[in-house]
This record gives C-alpha cells, sequence and structure tokens, in this order.
C-alpha cells in the first residue's frame, strides 16, 4: 500500500478502457458486478411482517435487501473504476485516480484505486480514500475497500472476496451513517448445496453493523443461487426471539422456488432461553403468507399444515464456510 501510494503524483485523468490493455483489462473481467452478488429473493422488496407477508418470508427478505444494500454499492463503485484505463499501467500493477465522488465539487473525500497481479496469478486491490483538502499527502490515505479475486479465468468461474470498512468511510465523509465491516466471499465455480447444483455461492459476515444510533450487529448469512432459478440462505444471527432482556442466537435457513413459495426451517438458543434449543419451521404461499407455522416448544400456536409447504422436509443450516473467507475473519 505504502508503495502505491507513492505515485500518487504521477495520477491524472482516466479514459476508457482499452480493450487491449491485458493486465488491468484480466482484472475487471474477473470481478463481479453486484447482479452477481446480490441475493434474488421473488416478492416485494418493502417487505415487512406487518404488511401480511409471513414473518421469515420477511426476515430472509429484509435480510438479503439490508446486505445488498451495504455491501453492492461500493462494488458498483470498483466496476466502475476498473472499466477505466488505468492512469498509471505498470506490467503487473496498476493505479487510477484521483476521483472525487459527487457533483459540484461537494465530495469531500480524494479515491485512489490500486491493483496489482500477484505471483500465482490472483489479484489484490484498494480503494483508499483521503479528506480532500489533504489529498496530496500520501499519508492520510485510508483503505475502504480491499479485496482479493482468488482464481478463475473468467467472472463465471472466479472467486475471491472484498472487505468494506464502514466506519473509516463514515469517520471520512459525515453523510456516511453506516458503521462496521462486512466481508463479502463470493464462488461462481459451480457450488453443490441443498437442492443446488452447479450454483453460486455469496458468504458474508458483517461485525458491528449499525445505521446512526442503531443497535450494532454481527450476523453471517450464505446465499446460494440455483442457476434454474429460486435458492437457499443459511442466516445466522442475534434477535430478540421471547421478548425478554437478552437476544438470542438465531441459526435459520430459508429456501425459496424460482416463482415464491418457501420455507424457514431453524433453531434458537442462548438469551434468555439459556441452553434450551427451540426448532422452528415455517412456510409461506405463493402470496408471501403463512401457509405452516411450528415449534417443537409450543412457543407458538402451530398454524396450517406442512404438507401446504414448498419443500416437504425441514432442513436446518450447517456445513463449513470455506477456509479462505474463515481467513478474512480473524
Amino acid at each position: 500500500m505504502t508503495r502505491s501510494l507513492a505515485i500518487l503524483a504521477l495520477l491524472a485523468g482516466c479514459d476508457a478502457v482499452d480493450p487491449q490493455l491485458e493486465g488491468a483489462y484480466q482484472l475487471a473481467e474477473l470481478l463481479p458486478d453486484a447482479s452477481r452478488v446480490q441475493v434474488q429473493m421473488p416478492g416485494d422488496s418493502t417487505a415487512r411482517s406487518a404488511s401480511g407477508f409471513d414473518d421469515y418470508y420477511a426476515l430472509t427478505r429484509n435480510a438479503t435487501s439490508n446486505v445488498n444494500g451495504l455491501v453492492v454499492s461500493w462494488l458498483d463503485i470498483v466496476q466502475d473504476i476498473v472499466a477505466l484505463e488505468p492512469t498509471v499501467d505498470g506490467e503487473d500493477a496498476w493505479a487510477w485516480g484521483p476521483f472525487h465522488q459527487g457533483e459540484g465539487g461537494l465530495a469531500p473525500t480524494t479515491e485512489y484505486f490500486f491493483a496489482q497481479r500477484n505471483e500465482d496469478g490472483s489479484y489484490s486491490y484498494v480503494l483508499a480514500e483521503a479528506p480532500r483538502a489533504d489529498e496530496d499527502d500520501r499519508d492520510a490515505y485510508r483503505t475502504i475497500v480491499a479485496g482479493k479475486v482468488l482464481g478463475g479465468d473468467s467472472v463465471e468461474n472466479s472467486y475471491g472476496f472484498f472487505v468494506v470498512d464502514f466506519t473509516t468511510a463514515a469517520e471520512l465523509d459525515p453523510m456516511r451513517t453506516t458503521t462496521g465491516k462486512a466481508v463479502l466471499g463470493y464462488d461462481f465455480t459451480g457450488i453443490t448445496a441443498e437442492g443446488i447444483t452447479d450454483g453460486l455461492a455469496v458468504i458474508a459476515a458483517m461485525e458491528g453493523i449499525a445505521d446512526g444510533d442503531e443497535e450494532p450487529i454481527d450476523a453471517i448469512y450464505g446465499y446460494y443461487r440455483n442457476p434454474a432459478g429460486g435458492g437457499v440462505m443459511d442466516l445466522y444471527i442475534q434477535s430478540d426471539a421471547v421478548g425478554g432482556d437478552d437476544l438470542e442466537m438465531w441459526d435459520l435457513r430459508s429456501r425459496w422456488t424460482a416463482d415464491g413459495p418457501g420455507r424457514a426451517d431453524g433453531q434458537i438458543t442462548d438469551g434468555d432461553l439459556g441452553d434450551l434449543v427451540v426448532t422452528v419451521n415455517d412456510c409461506w404461499g405463493p402470496g408471501y403468507t403463512t401457509v405452516y407455522r411450528a415449534d417443537d416448544q409450543g412457543f407458538t400456536e402451530t398454524i396450517g399444515d406442512e404438507s401446504e409447504c414448498a419443500f416437504a422436509e425441514e432442513s436446518l443450516p450447517g456445513g463449513e464456510l470455506p477456509a479462505w473467507f474463515l481467513d478474512q475473519l480473524d
């Protein structure tokens, strides 16, 4: 990072990318666009339990919407940058900048983007920002996004990760209200998951994420997209389940078909439940309303019949996260 910042004085405007560029252009071809990492779940994007939708459908929908909105906007910025010709074009290292987000000179920060091709064929990249008043001071730049393309020869079979530091971004720009850290990993090599073959996976870990004065949350989700439509989402999050003083731990798997109906199965423990483990089953129909709900401890009244579920069998979350993703959580 320090070596890259040494070339700040050389950087000037950017032009459209030349398809003959080999190094930086290959990176641009490997980075996923937002549509590939977004969770695609059918239904109304404003779903809330109060609207009459099934509670677990709303929980699944809102969790995916939050992740999409938080992380994907930064991936869009990275994509826009690497679509331009580098201002410094080396054999295995490139730089883009300066950038001032916003119109009319109102942006309070200056951005630079650095990337390099590593000896093992992977690519590393960093988006750094500094207060605009200090844009000529290399020591003022701080990392906002850092990522790595670990493998693949095209976006269709690439895999990698990127980390977004929302707290640092908010410190540099007071108009940003989200704080915390997010790690997003993706694998387009053709994964096999619950009912899915040759699908793609997106894994996200949220640490201390909050918007404004909200209570910070930690969460992990794994999303697996079926090429034929539909998907599976595993969600691990702390949330209030029984109305006590402490938050419970939810391990939840949601599955849905391409046309909407789905099922959520999970276990709730810790918090006010102590060592008690409550298994919940919930299904929603074509209109996203509840067709079945039950739990094995009788905390809620049983609704409907399990025969109405889009998926007949219970499926709880499980499985190991990829080692290359876990390495980023340390």
